[in-house]
């Protein structure tokens, strides 16, 4: 839900923003005025970008600043790793720094600031982590490969077509 700018308004600053980044790939936004919120329609990775941009732009609303690229990375506070697409569109964790050995890591899942998941690896206290398991890369490092088509944040449900969430 946009809080500080009408949705059109975002809408045509997301746009010019997120055209560069998503090249010949169709990013489609449409505004629910009723609801005062938008829906994006692209690939998962433009979509988690689209709404970092989106967020930024409706808090930060008449302040001029620079934009941190950090701030538009998918980097769990103090965690280590981060989540890349593979080849084939699909979300990986991949632990910092490498983890080996014959079997996969043990920790837990839990939820940084950004509502993303995040693995910390020591003894499983239990509870729920993201739809996926445990590969072996061509390096023999453990990754963590996300089933196809879920994303990384678990407040936000997968498809194609996503709603901002209640915060913007």
């Amino acid at each position: 839900m946009a809080t500080s700018q009408p949705p059109d308004s975002l809408i045509a600053i997301a746009h010019g923003i997120i055209q560069p980044i998503a090249l010949d790939q169709k990013v489609v936004f449409i505004p629910h005025r009723a609801a005062n919120s938008i829906f994006i329609i692209a690939s998962p990775y433009l979509v988690e970008r689209t709404i970092s941009i989106l967020k930024y732009l409706d808090q930060t609303a008449a302040t001029t600043q620079i934009l941190n690229p950090n701030e538009m990375r998918f980097l769990q506070g103090g965690a280590p790793g981060q989540w890349i697409l593979d080849k084939n569109g699909n979300w990986q964790f991949v632990p910092g720094p490498s983890i080996q050995g014959a079997q996969p890591p043990e920790g837990n899942w839990k939820i940084d600031e950004q509502g993303n998941w995040y693995f910390e690896p020591g003894k499983y206290a239990g509870g729920k982590g993201p739809d996926g398991k445990w590969v072996l890369d061509k390096d023999g490092n453990w990754v963590f490969q996300l089933s196809p088509g879920k994303t990384i944040s678990p407040q936000r449900f997968s498809g194609r077509k996503k709603s901002l969430p209640n915060y913007l």
